[in-house]
Parts: C-alpha cells; structure tokens; sequence
C-alpha cells in the first residue's frame, strides 16, 4: 500500500497535561470453585486449563483437570491409564492435543518420557461426559531424563515443541531440542542460554522466548530469543526470576505476564511484570489485592466475560507454594479494572464502500503498550485518505459534519484494489494514557461525494489494560 508522510504529535506529552495519573488497573480475584485440584506446586497447565500432576509436602500426583471457568470452575478428567505421580515435568499444547516429557517423582528420581494427551472436551455439550486419553510415545530419540526443563509450540502452527534445560542426573543442562511431531532432535545452535532450571519458554510470532531460571548459583535475569536454529540473547529483564508462572495474554494485550517466583535475594516476588511482545518493554503491573507469594505455580489465559458483556484477556493463576514451603491450592484470577471498548457514532458522509453513508471504520479496543489498527474502506481505490486524531470523547457528528479536532493527522492512499487505507498505530504503556479516550474520524477526497468530500463516521476508543 502506497503512503504518503504521516504527520504525528506527541500524544503521551498531551494526556499527561490532561489527565491524572491514575492508579492501579488489575486486580486479584479469588476464583470460587465448587471442586478443584488438591494444593500442589510444581504442577503445568497449559491452553484450556488443562492441569496435570504436581506435588505438595508429601506426594506427587498423577491426575488431569480443566479449568472450565464460569459457575463450573474446575472439573477432573479421568482417564483409563495416566503417567506416573510426578512434578516439574513441562507440557505445552499443538493444535488439539497435549505434549509432556520428563518430570520426577516425589523422591526426586527422573523420567525421559513423552507422553501425548488428548480429549474431547472442545466437542462436547456444557455438562456432558467426554472422552479423553494418555498415551506414552516411543520417539526414536528423547533428551535424557530431567525435570525443571521449559517446553513450548511455535506460535504460528503449533506443530514443533521446543525443550530447553532442566536439570538431569548429570547436573543442569543447557541442551536445546525440537520435537517434530514425531520424534526428538538435538540442536545444534551454537552459543545460546547457559544451563539451568525453573525458567520459562514463551512462542512468539518469530520463534521463542526463554525467561529467567536459576544455575545454582543464583536466580537469572536474562532474556533470549531463539528462531528456531540460533538463539540470540536480548536485553535483561529489569529483575531475576525462578520458578515464576507465566501466562501470554494474546490477541488484544499481546504481553506476558510474570507472578510469583523468586528473585536473586531468594525471597518469593510479590510484583506483577508484564512483558509487551509486540512493543518490546518490561513494565510494573500495581495490582490492587494481596494474595500470598508463591512459586511453582501455573499460570494460563483465558477469557472472562463482564457484566457488561464485554469479553477481557486474563491470567488465570493456581496453585504453587509459599515461603514457609506448604503448597497452595488457590485459584486466582488477575482482572483488569479497566477494560477497552470500541464505538462508532454517527453516520458519515457518502458515498461509501457499501453505502451511501460515507467511508466505513473498522476499530478495534486498545490496549495500552500495544500497537492498534485503524482501517477504513472508502468508495474509490487508490484515494487520497485522513485520519484526524483527538484526545477526549467525540459528540456524535451530523451528517456530514466534521466533528474531531485532530492532535494527530494520518495521510495516506487507500489501495488501488480494496480501497483500504490501513494506519498502525503504537499506543505507548504510559501511565496517564489509563482511562483516557480517544476520537477518530476518517475523511477521503472522493470525486463522487458532495464538494469531493466524504466522510466516516467517528470512531470514540477508551484505552485499557
């Protein structure tokens, strides 16, 4: 798409004269459940809230659970066969079924195998029995025995696992190895992440990311990338890290988010880190609420639907143990108190895409740190098009009236084959941009209109977390 210069103000500089700084804007949430997990650490859970194993000061355990949400909460899901009772083994989910490798029992002793989990549960009525299943896989070749390692599916197809670390008999590793569906393949990617337990593999859109852990000697801060035949190492997180709970916030928030662990000084973290993936920065989440300290506990996404019938990303927290070593069987959520919305007002000016009502805006919510898309279809391809930009609540135009007073202007030329002009737009995580809004409204120079004008309608966009 061909465009022209963009013409752009400081819009941080404008909201921090305008608005207070505002204060916290998650918040913890117990979950009430009517069943759950026994209190464990050491557990994994992956996307769907399925929940395997985990130990506490006595046993390690064998069985699976969901967390569905809702009025249900948590449910088991009992299989004819299951893994041994084990802990610190690492498990990610492809398209439809689960990958586990490794883990130890409640002395301490250490496996090498994988396992494969799969369920109906997507296909079955709320209610309803279904159908799920353990099988052990006889890979060609496997890493050898460990616990404590990091397992994740590339982002794009969810059909190659990467393994990294653990600790074996032999002592900590620091062996990279792709699973291929099926079969294991030691990497050789040259000088990458030094050996260690506890960290944490994120997928991202161009490979992986590997947080933290400890050696040994203290818990790490570092922060590496891999593409799925180097690694590459990237600015340090601004604190250490082992044994945290991680969880991606997709599709609108695009970060991870960081609970719990512990930190070089070995005490338990008690802070809120948020990672942006697509605007690469670490911030402090202040969270109203207290809740216990922990570590080895799991961490996954999900989403809640609000009163308002909004539907936000949240992390979904379980389990771990406290400084005192006793293991937690919480179910916490982590909500934001500030939620994005979109609306359109008005009706714009034609003729339009699909109308005579003028060029039609497509918003999307904005989440603060991320990058948010403007689109607009006008009536001819290759037009010159405006996006006008305010700070504020936009009254619903009349017909044909031009209603915001741009701080920002975007110029550009919509496409010569769908007339689209697309304008990205990178909201930065900036304290008094929480709670602000946002106006738009779309202009294109269009031979067919009145006076060559037409207009959209104005987009209004409240900024979240």
């Amino acid at each position: 798409m061909r465009r022209l210069p963009t013409i752009r103000l400081a819009v941080p500089v404008a909201a921090a004269l305008l608005a207070p700084s505002l204060t916290a804007q998650l918040q913890w949430q117990q979950v009430p459940t009517l069943q759950s997990p026994s209190p464990r650490y050491g557990h994994a859970t992956v996307r769907w809230g399925i929940t395997f194993g985990g130990r506490d000061e006595t046993q390690a355990f064998a069985d699976t659970w969901i967390f569905e949400g809702g009025a249900v909460g948590w449910r088991p899901m009992p299989t004819a066969n299951a893994p041994s009772p084990r802990h610190r083994h690492a498990m990610d989910m492809d398209i439809d079924d689960t990958l586990m490798f490794g883990g130890a029992d409640a002395g301490g002793v250490r496996n090498g195998e994988t396992w494969r989990f799969t369920t109906t549960w997507m296909n079955v009525a709320p209610g309803q029995p279904f159908a799920s299943s353990w099988t052990q896989l006889s890979p060609a070749h496997a890493p050898s025995p460990r616990d404590g390692h990091a397992l994740a599916f590339d982002w794009m197809t969810a059909t190659t696992a990467l393994l990294f670390g653990g600790r074996t008999d032999a002592g900590l590793s620091d062996e990279t190895w792709l699973w291929n569906g099926g079969d294991w393949q030691l990497l050789a990617t040259g000088a990458g992440p030094s050996a260690r337990e506890a960290h944490r593999l994120q997928p991202v859109v161009d490979g992986w990311l590997l947080f933290g852990g400890n050696d040994d000697a203290q818990a790490l801060a570092d922060c590496w990338h891999f593409d799925g035949s180097q690694w590459q190492q990237l600015a340090d997180m601004p604190f250490a890290a082992t044994g945290a709970a991680i969880a991606h916030l997709s599709f609108e928030r695009q970060r991870v988010v960081f609970v719990g662990g512990r930190d070089q000084g070995g005490y338990l973290r008690d802070a809120v880190h948020e990672y942006g993936t697509w605007t690469p920065e670490w911030f402090e989440q202040p969270v109203l609420g207290t809740v216990p300290s922990r570590e080895g506990a799991s961490a996954v996404e999900q989403y809640l639907q609000l009163p308002s019938l909004e539907t936000v990303m949240t992390a979904v927290v379980f389990g771990g143990r406290d400084a005192q070593g006793h293991a937690l069987g919480d179910t916490l959520r982590l909500q934001p108190t500030n939620v994005a919305e979109a609306q359109l007002l008005g009706t714009g000016c034609g003729p339009g895409a699909w109308s005579n009502d003028g060029p039609e805006l497509f918003l999307q919510r904005v989440i603060l740190g991320n990058r948010a898309r403007l689109s607009m279809f006008s009536h001819t391809p290759g037009a010159l098009c405006v996006f006008g930009m305010q700070l504020g609540e936009a009254a619903a135009p009349q017909p044909c009236q031009v209603t915001v007073v741009p701080a920002l202007l975007f110029f550009g030329l919509s496409s010569a084959t769908v007339a689209q002009f697309v304008q990205d737009v990178t909201i930065p995580f900036y304290a008094p941009l929480r709670g602000q809004s946002l106006s738009l409204q779309g202009l294109v120079f269009e031979p067919a209109a009145a006076n060559g004008i037409a207009l959209s309608q104005v987009g209004v966009l409240r900024l979240g977390d």
